[in-house]
């Protein structure tokens, strides 16, 4: 299944997301569209992996650099992610749990 981008909301400088889907290599110009499309002149920008159905490292990677752009500009990205007990191994064992564990913004996730 492609990601898709489930909801946006916008409030006051905050932009919600939500992403699903297979979160992937095999999908990687739909996920950089996804990234290019989100817009960039807001301040903070919350971010949920909402039970994707497939995730792997070129995505975490892609993730990783979108989040260091961002704070090279000065904007924040806090991420979150609900994930299969699978998929979290796999982001514990690759050292990208730091990542996805952003728990300040995300306590008022309204989607």
């Amino acid at each position: 299944m492609k990601p898709k981008v489930k909801n946006e909301k916008k409030r006051k400088g905050v932009i919600q997301i939500a992403l699903s889907g297979d979160l992937t290599l095999k999908y990687h110009k739909e996920l950089s569209s996804i990234f290019n499309s989100i817009d960039v002149t807001s301040e903070v920008i919350e971010l949920r992996l909402d039970q994707p159905s497939a995730i792997d490292l070129s995505f975490l990677q892609m993730l990783a650099a979108y989040r260091t752009e961002r704070k090279r500009k000065g904007k924040l990205l806090y991420v979150s992610a609900l994930l299969s007990e699978a998929d979290e191994k796999l982001i514990s064992r690759t050292g990208f749990s730091p990542l996805l564990s952003d728990h300040e913004l995300v306590n008022n996730y309204v989607l």
